[in-house]
């Protein structure tokens, strides 16, 4: 029969070529095989690209040394694999992580890996040697055919032996060494022999079993477990010393884990499970997947604490500046664990307006108590599985964000930070908030089951800080669980040392300008604060310090300078030269005059502001008409203020009547107040007030107040970062509810310096310190039937002004 040889390849056949190459775990491909693959890596994927852009879609697939190797390179790869051809492919999305891909390909050609990098390979085909001892194949070819099964095919004209002999191989459980050695063999008649070996053994291994059933008395069936034991043992065998090596590796590693006797079980089942499969069966790699990330998980490794006092304030202070509520509360934590106790129970939950340095914190206290620091994001996440895993039946499985927080510390105690935890959703696939309830909860995460792992994970340990900008969309439940530490905005000063201590030497750093001595005065940093950010964090001051010193190294630059300089100095006319110009908000009205009036409001990210409402009296009109920028609560605080004022006309001089023939127009400026409203029913009260009797208001005091019925400043919410607000526009007055006096407690000294607060009760109060001089009585003329108030008196008592 003559001989068929292989179809060389589109370059010549001996000189070597660039193909796309895939690496593959557990299989070895031989020319004439047409296997379906699954590849999923980055530098597969982008080889099968590659692949697809041939007009014959040639492709390298050679076999791992070890199969583990997520990242193989040229060392990892055996040194002779097969040119082969992709027939069909398929592309499949995963729930989670990226998507994979099942190609079939048909090998063709064996070929020698000169070189691989990347996704490509530059390869050598390697022709068939010895064909022309056609004798000698033919006898090799008649008594390996003795050996195969009765209905088995023998070499065909069209295929011939060569291709034959691989297709054999490819049939018999050879296991990966010796399929990689079969592809390596050139020489036909070897080939021939190595299989000639193998079936050999099989053979003589199952007459051996036989003879064992038939020479014992024992019952059958027990004859037939114990051969299906030696076959198992055979058969890993011949997989390879490597493969049983590592199942030895696993089984040994699983004893020494420390895990529970649930998960102890499970693993050794799915080692048991790994040892009787193929080795190039699918489910395998899934096993090992699955074994590996158990292995990982901190069963009982923990994180040595620390509970020295001092020191952990000293790192508090050292790394964190201001703040002292928030490092009050972790001393607090320590206190507890030196006196023996557990120190678990509620969550601490940071809430603040972004850039006040919430995740940052987290860092800080894992450092101070000593423990591994993991964060895990939760915006945007709206699938239970996120948290809890997926079941192993699905494709592409993989375990939630917690315990791959726990396989990356490696500890049973660490700090994780759950961020942003007010914008967890509620999706179609599962409650998440509810997976999250039970993390979190110090009486029932002791068993926190992920679908992944199968079994319960003990996460008693861990001490969990979340974060939020906000309370109000947070979910119910989770409040009744969480400790609500707020981290109010920084007052100027602080921004100043924070800006000194931390983002200076890190901006420095970040732009090569480390050891570098910079010259920027508190005046420039203090204009840079109050002109160029409208914020209550840092984010945008770090944002303009690293354009100053960009600018600066790019100047240099530009001056011939090849090292970095020795110093550098950026005063305010400097800074305003290379920043953009500020956008900085409307100049209030400095005179006292009746018409507007200075209220506190709080933006949405927390930034306090000064806005002045303006109203006009239309005679002739009626009632109180309202536009601008008002959402229903300033709606409904308009109204108590008119409902006040129509109270006591009299009181506040005005005749019964005047509302029906006066109208009042109250406009609002257009700005971002968030859920503004209720705390301006002073500022509305006053205006009202001030516009229908004419007494100017005075320009150097705002104020912040609920007003209700009976005419009682009520409490307010964000008073320090109003304060704040009005000190940054240079007020020099704040009228407060006088329930809200405890709050100055807390409130930073640099605002007290600057400000004169004044607590207030009654709308009579604020009246008496808002404008120039108190509206008299009105009394009816005797003799007149007009409504209109009385013109001011000369001898009308105006209020001293402090």
């Amino acid at each position: 029969m003559a001989e068929q040889r292989e179809a060389p390849p589109p370059s010549r056949r001996d000189a070597p070529a660039s193909y796309p190459c895939i690496p593959l775990r557990d299989v070895v491909v031989l020319p004439g095989m047409e296997p379906r693959l699954s590849i999923g890596r980055s530098t597969s994927v982008a080889a099968l690209q590659q692949s697809l852009k041939r007009r014959d879609r040639s492709v390298v697939v050679v076999a791992q040394r070890n199969p583990r190797t997520n990242d193989p390179r040229r060392e990892d790869l055996y040194g002779y694999g097969c040119l082969a051809r992709i027939i069909d492919y398929e592309h499949f999305e995963g729930a989670e992580g990226p998507a994979t891909y099942g190609i079939q390909v048909e090998g063709r050609v064996r070929v020698k890996i000169e070189a691989a990098e990347g996704a490509m390979c530059r390869c050598r085909p390697c022709p068939d040697e010895g064909l022309a001892r056609r004798r000698e194949i033919d006898s090799l070819v008649a008594e390996l055919r003795k050996l195969l099964p009765r209905r088995s095919e023998g070499p065909s004209a069209t295929g011939g032996t060569s291709r034959w002999a691989d297709r054999i191989a490819a049939r018999a459980e050879m296991g990966i060494p010796a399929t990689q050695a079969f592809l390596e063999t050139f020489d036909l008649p070897q080939r021939l022999r190595l299989l000639i070996e193998h079936y050999t053994a099989e053979q003589d291994l199952d007459e051996r079993a036989r003879a064992l059933l038939e020479k014992t008395s024992y019952d059958r069936e027990q004859h037939k477990q114990d051969y299906l034991r030696r076959k198992a043992v055979d058969i890993q065998r011949n997989m390879g010393e490597e493969t049983a090596a590592e199942i030895d590796g696993l089984a040994r590693r699983i004893e020494e884990a420390g895990m529970t006797p649930e998960a102890h079980a499970k693993c050794v089942e799915e080692v048991t499970r790994l040892g009787t499969i193929p080795a190039m069966s699918p489910e395998g790699s899934t096993i090992r997947s699955y074994l590996d990330f158990m292995l990982a998980l901190p069963w009982r490794a923990r994180s040595e604490e620390n509970t020295d006092f001092k020191q952990a304030r000293a790192t508090l202070d050292e790394r964190h500046y201001g703040l002292g509520m928030v490092k009050e509360r972790v001393l607090e934590h320590i206190a507890v664990q030196q006196q023996g106790g557990e120190g678990r129970g509620s969550v601490l939950c940071f809430i603040g307006p972004p850039g006040v340095g919430k995740t940052s914190l987290g860092e800080v206290i894992a450092r101070a108590l000593g423990r591994k620091f993991a964060r895990v994001s939760l915006g945007g996440v709206h699938d239970e599985s996120t948290l809890r895993g997926h079941r192993r039946t699905y494709v592409g499985s993989m375990p939630g964000r917690l315990l791959k927080a726990m396989t990356d510390v490696k500890v049973r105690n660490p700090v994780i930070m759950l961020d942003e935890i007010e914008k967890l959703g509620l999706g179609v696939h599962g409650d998440p908030m509810a997976t999250l309830l039970e993390i979190i909860d110090p009486e029932q995460n002791r068993h926190f089951s992920d679908h992944y792992i199968e079994v319960d994970f003990d996460l008693s340990e861990v001490m969990f800080i979340a974060t939020a900008n906000a309370q109000d969309t947070m979910y119910q439940a989770l409040e009744d669980r969480m400790e609500f530490i707020r981290l109010p905005g920084y007052v100027d000063g602080e921004k100043i040392e924070i800006a000194r201590r931390h983002l200076l030497p890190k901006q420095l750093a970040a732009n090569g300008l480390e050891g570098c001595k910079l010259k920027l005065s508190d005046a420039t940093l203090e204009e840079l604060i109050c002109n160029h950010t409208q914020e209550a964090g840092v984010r945008q001051l770090e944002r303009c310090l690293a354009q100053l010193l960009r600018h600066e190294v790019l100047e240099h630059e530009r001056g011939g300078g090849t090292r970095p300089p020795a110093r550098l100095a950026i005063d305010s006319k400097r800074a305003r030269a290379i920043l953009d110009p500020p956008s900085l908000p409307p100049p209030l009205h400095g005179e006292d005059r009746s018409g507007i009036i200075n209220s506190l409001a709080v933006q949405a990210d927390l930034f306090g502001i000064v806005t002045q409402l303006d109203g006009v009296v239309i005679a002739g009109d009626k009632g109180v008409r309202k536009t601008g920028s008002l959402g229903d609560m300033l709606e409904q605080s308009v109204d108590t203020a008119a409902a006040v004022m129509r109270a006591g006309l009299s009181k506040y001089g005005l005749p019964a009547d005047y509302l029906d023939t006066h109208g009042i127009h109250i406009h609002w400026p257009d700005v971002d107040s968030g859920g503004e409203g209720n705390s301006a029913g002073l500022a509305l009260f006053t205006l009202m007030v001030s516009i229908a009797n004419d007494i100017p208001a005075r320009m150097d005091t705002a104020m912040t107040g609920a007003l209700n019925l009976r005419g009682e400043a009520c409490i307010v919410g964000g008073l320090r970062e109003k304060l704040m607000g009005a000190s940054r526009r240079g007020l020099k007055r704040v009228l407060f509810p006088a329930i809200q006096q405890p709050e100055l407690r807390d409130m930073p000294q640099e605002i007290l310096d600057r400000l004169e607060l004044i607590p207030v009760k009654h709308v009579d109060e604020v009246l008496k310190h808002a404008l120039t001089r108190m509206p008299r009585p009105w009394r009816k003329p005797a003799g007149t039937a007009t409504s209109a108030p009385p013109p001011p008196r000369d001898d009308a008592p105006a209020l001293e002004r402090h």
